[in-house]
């Protein structure tokens, strides 16, 4: 898996395969998921959070993070549209 080739830990990646709360988080880990979260479901980002990610990572970080989640958003949104299936066999991810 990517994330974990990426270094992000287990828990981490646990916790947001299984959509669990992110107190068991650190809280860099935290805030990328809270921010990543709200905007997806919600699409807005609350005060706190927004002001949360602006204190870790800065205007800057926060306008890339942003952009990141927008772009993994599109084929996400692409694929789900069209309905493409992996094929037989792909390999599951954990």
């Amino acid at each position: 898996m990517l994330a974990r080739r990426a270094g992000v830990r287990d828990e981490a990646i646990d916790i947001v395969a299984d959509k669990r709360d992110v107190s068991g988080l650190n809280a860099d880990e935290a805030v990328i998921v809270s921010f990543g979260r709200e905007i997806l479901v919600n699409r807005r980002v609350s005060h706190a959070t927004y002001e949360a990610a602006v204190g870790k990572y800065g205007e800057k970080g926060v306008t890339e993070l942003t952009a990141t989640i927008g772009y993994y958003g599109m084929p996400a949104c692409a694929l789900n549209a069209f309905e493409v299936k992996p094929r037989p066999d792909m390999p599951k991810l954990p």
